[in-house]
Parts: C-alpha cells; structure tokens; sequence
C-alpha cells in the first residue's frame, strides 16, 4: 500500500495476501466519492486492502486515507473520463492471482478494478463489449439519480409565464 509501513493506526487483516483492490476515481465528483466510500467499506468492514486511483503513482494522494490532506480535490480527479483499457488491465485475461485480478501495483499503467459511476448514454455499447469479454460484471445502479434540466428563477418565470 501507498504508506507501507506507517501502519500505528492499522488493524491486521484477517486474511493474508489478498490482493489490492484499484478503484478508479474518475474525472468528476461524485465518482470520486463513491470511490472513497468503497475504499471505506472494503477496507474497515471486509479488511481488504483498497487504493484510489488511476496508477501507482497517484494512489498516494487519491485514497481516503492519504496522509496529504491539503490535496483539493480537483488537483487529484483522473483527466480521463472513462479509462476502459485501465479496467481491462485489472480484470482482464493477463491475471496475476488465483481469483482473477491483475496486481495493479506493480505497475505505473492504468490499471484498476472497480469504476464507481459510468454514465450509460454513449457508454452503452463499450458495456455491452466488455460483458461479453467476460471483463466487467453487468452494471447496477448506485442509489444516485443524474438528469440535466433548465432552471429558472421564480421571478423569471413570473415575469415571462412562457418558459416554465
């Protein structure tokens, strides 16, 4: 993990040598978050050991438990939007462990396992592909409702009754 050996406030997993779990932070908010609290589930609650990140070299400063806290968090959103061959690297037919993932520590590539929060429209077709390769489960939903919508101010829409 990314503070090797500064683990005074750490318990001991109850089950040795499982391998890290990558989850990608994406490029906005709301993924990233997501990310953290995944990051917080499965290391305090399931004791599996979790990073945040794109790559080993910023998995230091993007996990929950990064020891920088005056990182601001547009300094350490991924500059990609949807980094598929990064999951493909995690999930993929070129594994490492008996249970199917790719160590992406040892590697600077992207390489990750879990992405937190896709945006179906336009993605749907790079899903489907990646389902039928056997590197992704089917997506479920996370509990978040996204929409884009028009809002105007009560005293616009009192002064021109038109756009509501």
């Amino acid at each position: 993990s990314d503070d090797e050996g500064n683990n005074e406030n750490c318990e001991k997993a109850e089950f040795e040598n499982y391998p890290e779990i990558r989850i990608h932070n994406n490029k906005w908010e709301s993924s990233h978050l997501l990310a953290w609290i995944n990051q917080i589930l499965l290391m305090e609650i399931a004791g599996v050991p979790t990073t945040v990140g794109l790559n080993t070299s910023v998995t230091s400063i993007t996990s929950f438990y990064s020891s920088n806290t005056s990182v601001e968090l547009k300094d350490i959103l991924s500059k990609e939007f949807y980094e598929w061959d990064g999951l493909k690297k995690g999930n993929g037919n070129n594994n490492d462990t008996d249970d199917g993932l790719y160590d992406c520590s040892s590697t600077d590539e992207p390489c990750f396992h879990i992405l937190p929060e896709v945006w179906s429209e336009g993605q749907r077709h790079t899903v489907d592909k990646l389902r039928r390769e056997e590197i992704i489960d089917y997506p479920t939903s996370n509990g978040l409702v996204g929409k884009t919508n028009l809002y105007l101010p009560l005293y616009t829409a009192k002064l021109y009754p038109a756009l509501s």
